[in-house]
């Protein structure tokens, strides 16, 4: 027996889906200018790519954050440079982020001299971690001089369990288990592994739902509790049925476990931006030209 699910917001998550990818490939591919698709709400909101690994900060720790370093170093520079996820902020502490060169009172005077010339550091998508470290309030210090030296420390015994790990629901339990990380930045860290190719498992075989993702899922499944994955299956398997002919698949590679999750935590805000039923976070978007892929 298949899912019960609402027809008209089922069709909608799938019509956000097909329009997404095509903006992507009509900019990006086809080169075409302005506006890419005629919905006001997707020219107007920035919203993620459906596969993850276009997005600016993805396509970054792809090509600039992990190439050359040790495995190692690779997860301890993934990890820092997700706790701040801005790549300008990235740019200015890179030269401390490696277990030999790591130096936290560098990276707070970097950080604080941008945070003084009225700059963010910190990215504005999600929170990475309400623990409280190094005995302030202060965000920054309690970052850089808290957070940072404890994911360096734990590391030591940490790294070798990630190494050494053979899937995507493995790591991601290895991460969840370190202090003030957490299940939704441990998910981004154990998908990033594999995306830059730190490790070779699939992201295809397991998935863990975010918030966004499970207000998305209750809004297309109203009777589902809390079998979040069982649904994001379902998405998945259904892709060939309601993905256009045209779809533009990335190296025709049909979208993933990850692909759905991702695509179902951005679905929300289109919808709450259709709907007005809720306020979602969202922000205004504007094309930047200096990335490949934003």
């Amino acid at each position: 027996m298949g899912m019960i699910y609402n027809e008209e917001v089922f069709n909608l998550f799938w019509s956000y889906v097909n329009e997404r990818q095509q903006i992507w490939y009509k900019r990006f591919m086809l080169n075409e200018q302005a506006p890419w698709t005629n919905d006001k709400i997707l020219q107007s909101v920035h919203f993620t790519n459906v596969y993850p690994q276009l997005d600016r900060g993805h396509q970054y720790l792809i090509n600039h954050v992990v190439p050359t370093y040790s495995i190692s170093n690779q997860i301890f520079r993934t990890m820092v440079y997700r706790a701040f996820n801005n790549i300008d902020s990235w740019k200015l502490i890179e030269p401390y982020v490696t277990i030999d060169t790591f130096d936290s009172d560098k990276i707070f005077e970097r950080l604080q001299q941008r945070k003084m010339l009225g700059h963010k550091v910190f990215t504005g998508a999600y929170m990475i971690t309400g623990t409280r470290f190094a005995g302030s309030d202060n965000k920054l210090t309690n970052y850089c001089k808290g957070l940072l030296p404890t994911i360096i420390h734990e590391l030591t015994s940490q790294s070798p369990k990630i190494i050494d790990a053979q899937t995507l629901e493995e790591t991601f339990n290895i991460f969840n288990e370190m202090t003030g990380v957490g299940k939704f930045n441990a998910y981004i860290l154990a998908t990033d592994m594999a995306y830059a190719g730190i490790k070779p498992y699939s992201l295809d075989t397991w998935t863990n739902a975010g918030p966004g993702a499970q207000k998305a899922l209750k809004l297309i499944f109203p009777e589902v509790k809390r079998e979040w994955f069982k649904h994001i299956v379902y998405l998945r398997d259904e892709q060939q049925k309601n993905l256009k002919p045209n779809f533009p698949y990335l190296n025709n590679q049909k979208l993933t476990l990850d692909c759905i999750e991702w695509s179902l935590c951005e679905f929300q805000k289109y919808y709450s931006k259709l709907t007005k039923e809720y306020r979602a976070k969202a922000r205004h978007f504007t094309p930047r030209n200096d990335n490949p892929y934003e």
